[in-house]
């Protein structure tokens, strides 16, 4: 296997399995390997001067791939050898972190922290890294520093600014609310008081509405009742004020009804009695008062019927146990077993 192949399947099996980073896996690798070409690529890494899948898979020896590599790669094929030699030269390599350091340039060339945490051994290009291009990396060095969050809040790097903002001091991030991507603002919904977050309740990333309906005031969320995004009224029906609810009893989206039909007191159902979504129907059912089930007894839905059988007067009850469905008669029977003696079972 080629040296600069060897070092970038090593590395790939160190990310795929952290606990192997300190173990020499170019040797392990180049004596359980030795003798096969291995190209790691994608079909779009391939050049078109070079063969695709035309010819069968070649290899020089029998020893099978470990399932880490086989995890940690994109794809693997072994060919033959005059594929190697027309497609080497041009294989990228730039994908992957490690890259720079194959080539024999220094990773942190040029870093701001070069000659402070990097030369006390508190920052790791491979292991805690903010300039890498991993956010398990960059959330790591975050954690460990979090007085340098607030240098990367105007960094070009979208993932950056959004890790740097879950640990960067709160009025310094006010600034990213109006942030181009939508990730920083997430990020900023989670973290702002409350009371500084009316100004993303128009953003329009719906999950960052989401985050602002999750942690607004109660009383401030009557504006976001009117949102396009039906999920957002969702979490607002959730926790909207009961005496609020009633005015999204008429929502046109199911979800937000059932939410109201599971919110609302008993008394404030009558207005959700014959919805025009069976589920929306069942909860009314299992929680209405009485009288209101009742009237919920002829329903079409043979499961609203027996949630209403449940609550119903029993004296409304007997007419159905005669009813289509075995399970409202039996429930039926049970009411008037409970109130009324051991009258005949119903078939």
């Amino acid at each position: 296997m080629e040296p600069t192949l060897l070092a970038l399947v090593a590395d790939y099996v160190a990310a795929a399995n952290p606990r192997l980073a300190d173990i020499d896996l170019q040797t392990q690798l180049r004596s359980k390997f030795d003798g096969l070409r291995v190209v790691v690529c994608s079909d779009d890494d391939v050049p078109p001067t070079c063969p695709r899948r035309t010819r069968a898979p070649v290899a020089t020896s029998t020893t099978s791939m470990p399932a880490s590599i086989a995890c940690a790669s994109r794809a693997k094929r072994m060919l033959p050898a005059d594929w190697w030699s027309a497609c080497a030269p041009t294989m990228r390599t730039e994908r992957h972190p490690r890259a720079a350091a194959v080539s024999g340039a220094d990773p942190c060339a040029g870093c701001r922290h070069a000659g402070t945490l990097l030369a006390a051994g508190d920052c790791d290009p491979q292991d805690v890294c903010a300039a890498a291009h991993s956010g398990r990396r960059m959330d790591r060095f975050f954690r460990q520093h979090p007085d340098q969050a607030e240098a990367y809040l105007g960094d070009d790097h979208w993932e950056r600014r959004a890790i740097a903002a879950r640990h960067a001091p709160l009025d310094s991030i006010v600034a990213l609310i109006e942030d181009r991507d939508e990730a920083v603002r997430r990020v900023v919904a989670t973290r702002l008081p409350p009371e500084q977050l009316e100004a993303l309740m128009q953003d329009p990333d719906r999950e960052v509405r989401i985050g602002v309906a999750h942690r607004l005031d109660p009383e401030r969320l009557m504006p976001l009742a009117r949102d396009p995004d039906y999920m957002v009224r969702v979490v607002v029906a959730r926790r909207l004020p009961h005496g609020k609810l009633p005015k999204l009893a008429a929502d046109p989206e199911r979800e937000v009804r059932k939410t109201v039909a599971q919110r609302l007191p008993a008394f404030a159902l009558g207005r959700l009695l014959f919805d025009h979504e069976a589920e929306v129907r069942r909860i009314v059912a299992s929680r209405a008062l009485a009288a209101d089930a009742e009237r919920m007894l002829e329903d079409e839905d043979w499961l609203v019927r027996l949630a209403a059988v449940e609550r119903a007067p029993v004296a409304a009850v007997r007419r159905h146990l005669d009813d289509p469905e075995a399970e409202v008669r039996q429930a039926a029977w049970q009411r008037l077993q409970h109130g009324h003696g051991h009258p005949e079972r119903a078939n």
